[in-house]
């Protein structure tokens, strides 16, 4: 009686202890990504975004300018279908005023959710993510006023959005686009100059948020 109840548990658990085992390998638990990154920087005035006046659908688009740089993040896959993820990014550009120039660099460090298939069956996987942490901004004004100060501030920053992947290979996939909306709220009363990108207008609130637009292509790494 005993050997066929030992029998019967071993021929119950076993099937499942093999099924729990291949659910628990059904998905890629790490992912890392690395890419090119464009962002679409908010520099225009305060009053577009006041909340006093209308925000008219033109101001998402006009007074911008475009910072290159690099993106790159990593996700601790929990579930097939959500991961914890690490996001930094890092843009810059350089404004010419007259025979000097300065350079404006933005930095991104964020962490949050990310939901995406990550089994390796389908071959376009889209992917969402909400994301929340600090961002910082610099100028080097000293480079083309000696008599100022080089500018820098950090504050809330965030990017919700998502895009496309596609399998190359088991382990490789083409993130054919990344986009996102990448508020960055800073203090600029110490800017030093007006003219410069984000700074306020002199009847502008010297902190304000930057509405970026965070676009990339890149290549994921996946185990």
């Amino acid at each position: 009686m005993r050997k066929s109840l030992f029998v019967l548990f071993v021929s119950a658990f076993v099937p499942l202890a093999c099924a729990m085992q291949s659910m628990a390998q059904d998905y890629r638990r790490f992912e890392m990504f690395a890419g090119y990154s464009h962002n679409r920087v908010d520099v225009g005035p305060v009053e577009d975004f006041d909340p006093g006046d209308d925000i008219e659908f033109d101001d998402i688009f006009d007074e911008r300018e475009g910072f290159n740089g690099v993106n790159v993040s990593v996700v601790g896959n929990f579930h097939r279908y959500w991961g914890a993820k690490f996001d930094y990014s890092y843009h810059q550009k350089s404004f010419d005023f007259g025979p000097d120039s300065t350079k404006v660099r933005l930095h991104n460090i964020l962490g949050g959710i990310q939901i995406k298939d990550n089994s390796d069956e389908p071959t376009f996987k889209p992917f969402a993510h909400a994301l929340f942490g600090v961002g910082r901004t610099s100028a080097d004004l000293s480079q083309f006023d000696n008599t100022l100060e080089d500018f820098e501030d950090t504050g809330f920053a965030a990017a919700i959005g998502g895009g496309l992947d596609i399998r190359l290979t088991p382990r490789i996939d083409l993130r054919a686009i990344q986009i996102d909306y990448n508020p960055m709220r800073f203090d600029f009363s110490d800017f030093g100059a007006i003219g410069i990108p984000g700074t306020p207008t002199p009847l502008g609130e010297p902190r304000r948020t930057l509405h970026n637009f965070r676009i990339g292509i890149g290549i994921v790494f996946r185990n």
